[in-house]
């Protein structure tokens, strides 16, 4: 009988952040959530939140804190029945989204330390696979430890427009791609590296990483090489992640096939 050999594995978050940030477009609240199932598998309490607007998770518990007569305690409460809450301001009716918490409700989430872990979607990309981001955005708390910057790879290769990359303006101005231009791995590493791209207001001390997500598209496994080769030309202190949200799947670029767990 022939012996299989165990699968190499290496670790995203070796030592567990107590706050991540995630900001762009094209997957971040399912990556948040996978995340924070990832985290909650260790036996480790978590809070996903947003400090802009988030759609109704689809499960699991919800505190608004509108509703909240002692905001903390209810969402301690919470933590010891389901180990993850999600947390928000208030739920907009007519939006029928989730509206976030500001950065100070945060810190005091944070100081409180009923969570192992906080998890914060930090922009809006109205479901587009890219966003480039005005001056004030993304709203990240200053005590973030990892930035986590997604790019939907189901924009490669489709022409710049409304429906591709939210805010395209801005995105011209960061990339110098034209309306109708086709969208290349070139733009994807330049969003992410300017300093007016996918980190923007990132603290300097946050590591970052980018998630490339939809790597279960056809096809896009050539453009994940060819960024990989691009962006290793111009090193950056960036961390260059391809993953699959659908699939709870994740990889270093520079190595597709050895999967990278979330934490150990």
């Amino acid at each position: 009988m022939s012996s299989q050999a165990i699968p190499k594995h290496t670790v995203l978050f070796p030592t567990l952040p107590q706050l991540i940030t995630l900001t762009g477009a094209g997957g971040k609240t399912s990556i948040m959530f996978w995340i924070a199932s990832a985290i909650k598998g260790m036996e480790k309490r978590v809070i996903t939140t947003t400090t802009t607007k988030m759609f109704f998770p689809e499960s699991g518990e919800v505190i608004l804190q509108a509703d909240a007569s002692d905001f903390l305690a209810e969402i301690a409460s919470a933590l010891e029945i389901h180990s993850t809450v999600t947390v928000a301001s208030r739920y907009d009716a007519q939006l029928q989204k989730l509206i976030g918490i500001s950065p100070e409700d945060i810190s005091m989430l944070l100081h409180s330390k009923l969570a192992d872990c906080i998890l914060v979607e930090g922009d809006g990309a109205a479901r587009k696979p890219l966003k480039a981001p005005n001056q004030h955005e993304p709203v990240i708390p200053v005590e973030t430890e990892v930035c986590i910057g997604v790019m939907g790879l189901d924009a490669l290769n489709a022409p710049l427009s409304n429906h591709t990359v939210h805010r395209h303006e801005l995105f011209t101005e960061l990339t110098g791609r034209g309306y109708g231009e086709t969208i290349t791995p070139a733009d994807l590493i330049a969003l992410a590296t300017s300093p007016k791209g996918l980190f923007q207001h990132c603290p300097a001390t946050s590591q970052k990483y980018v998630f490339l997500n939809k790597m279960d598209i056809p096809n896009t496994l050539e453009a994940v090489g060819t960024i990989h080769s691009k962006q290793s030309q111009h090193p950056t202190d960036l961390i260059w992640l391809a993953c699959s949200a659908q699939h709870r799947k994740i990889f270093n670029i520079s190595d597709t096939q050895t999967e990278v767990v979330i934490t150990s």
